[in-house]
């Protein structure tokens, strides 16, 4: 079972009644990797495992989290970590079962073609890592145009997929 949890950075709005009904945690202060060990940590003491997914990768799919989730979830021989890379460099999926130093997170330049090398290779001493495939994330143009065109090759979905393919195909010209 998959619990989501919303990351709210400014900690203020945390409680705001947007997010009544939705579990939220406040991604605290400071840089990224700050706030990711933060985030991590806040959920690590909750639950048995933790996912991170970021909102520039609409086109993953359930399977993608099931899959991840499964391998977290194996026996002591499965992974301690899981990522999902990203054609750039970082990572579209984030996964891990064991407690991790702040340090793994904070010595990482972030939005760096070797950001998930750098926590990659952090957390290896730590725990055995595992790959899923590679996809891209959305920081640029282009890869706004490739979501588009991977989306307007699909046709399932929820209505919320269904609203980005279309609001894309009316909006984003190649």
């Amino acid at each position: 079972l998959l619990t989501p949890y919303w990351a709210v950075a400014e900690s203020d709005v945390a409680a705001h009644a947007c997010w009544s009904g939705f579990p939220v945690v406040a991604q605290g202060d400071g840089g990224l990797g700050e706030r990711l060990a933060h985030v991590y940590d806040v959920l690590q003491s909750r639950h048995r495992a933790v996912l991170f997914i970021g909102t520039d990768s609409p086109q993953l799919t359930a399977d993608v989290l099931v899959k991840a989730a499964t391998l977290l979830s194996a026996s002591s021989n499965g992974p301690d970590f899981v990522f999902g890379p990203a054609a750039d460099g970082g990572f579209y999926l984030f996964g891990g079962r064991r407690p991790l130093p702040s340090a793994a997170w904070t010595g990482v330049t972030y939005s760096a073609s070797s950001t998930m090398a750098e926590l990659a290779a952090a957390l290896e001493p730590i725990g055995r890592v595992e790959l899923l495939g590679t996809t891209f994330d959305v920081d640029t143009i282009d890869e706004l145009l490739l979501l588009r065109d991977e989306l307007s090759a699909t046709s399932g979905g929820g209505p919320a997929r269904r609203a980005l393919r279309e609001w894309l195909a009316s909006v984003v010209n190649p």
